[in-house]
C-alpha cells in the first residue's frame, strides 16, 4: 500500500508521487520506514485496545520492541519494502489505462459485461475491483482461521476479559464512511453513468480512508502520550 500513501490528504491528484519515479525513492520507500517505524511506537499498542476483547488476548504477546537492526534485518525489511512496491506497481498497470501493459493488450482494452449491474465497464477496471474484492475475502479468511488458531494469552492480566474499546473504532469508521459519501455527493451528484460511479467510489474511498487513518492517527497519539484513558 505504500504507494498510495499520498490518498492520506485526501485528495487523488498526487497519486504520482508514490508511484512514480523519482517519487518511488525519495517519497515511497523513506515513507514506508517512517510508517513501520510511528505503527511500532505510536500505533501498534493503542489500536489494540479498538479491538474486540477476544483479539485482544490473542494480540497482546505481539505488543513488543520492534527494531530495524541489527542490518540482516534491515536488510530484510528494506526488502520486503521493495517487493510490496514493486508488486504494487506491477499489479495497477494491468488495472489502469494508459500504462505499458494497456498500451499493448487488446485484452486489457476490452470490455465485460457485468450481469448484476447490466452495464460494461472496461477489462482493467474489472480487474481491479475483482482483485480488491478476492483481497478482501482471502484477508478474511485469514483473519478467522488465525483467530481460531492462536493462543489465547497466559498472562494474569487476562484472567479478566480485557477492555475493549470496539464501539469507539465502529464510530470513527462510521463518521469516515459517512465524510466520503457527503464529500463524493457534494462533488459528483448521484452517479448515472459508469464514468461517473467509478470517480465517485475513487473520491469515496480515498476521503473516508484519509478521515479514518487521521481520526484512528489522532486516538493513537493521545493514546500513547497518556492524554486520555
Amino acid at each position: 500500500m505504500a504507494p498510495d500513501f499520498p490518498y492520506i490528504v485526501g485528495n487523488i491528484h498526487y497519486r504520482e508521487v508514490g508511484h512514480e519515479f523519482p517519487g518511488l525513492i525519495v517519497f515511497t520507500i523513506p515513507a514506508s520506514l517512517l510508517a513501520l517505524l510511528v505503527f511500532h511506537n505510536v500505533i501498534k499498542q493503542p489500536i489494540i485496545q479498538l479491538m474486540p476483547a477476544g483479539m485482544q488476548e490473542r494480540l497482546r504477546d505481539q505488543g513488543g520492541d520492534f527494531r530495524f537492526l541489527p542490518l540482516s534485518r534491515l536488510l530484510a525489511i528494506l526488502g520486503s519494502i521493495v517487493l510490496g512496491i514493486a508488486s504494487h506497481i506491477v499489479w495497477d498497470s494491468f488495472t489502469h489505462a494508459y500504462t505499458w501493459p494497456w498500451r499493448h493488450s487488446t485484452f486489457l482494452q476490452s470490455w465485460v459485461q457485468i450481469p448484476m449491474l447490466n452495464h460494461r465497464v472496461p477489462m482493467y477496471s474489472a480487474l481491479q475491483y475483482g482483485s480488491t474484492i478476492v483481497g478482501l475475502l482471502a484477508l478474511a479468511i485469514w483473519v478467522w482461521l488465525w483467530y481460531r488458531r492462536s493462543p489465547v494469552s497466559a498472562e494474569p492480566a487476562f484472567q479478566t476479559p480485557p477492555k475493549s474499546y470496539f464501539g469507539l473504532a465502529v464510530t470513527m469508521f462510521a463518521v469516515a464512511a459517512a465524510t466520503g459519501a457527503i464529500r463524493a455527493l457534494s462533488v459528483i451528484g448521484l452517479p448515472e453513468t459508469m464514468a461517473r460511479a467509478d470517480r465517485f467510489f475513487l473520491i469515496y474511498a480515498v476521503t473516508s480512508l484519509a478521515v479514518a487513518f487521521w481520526l484512528l492517527l489522532f486516538y493513537c497519539v493521545l493514546v500513547s502520550s497518556h492524554q486520555v484513558w
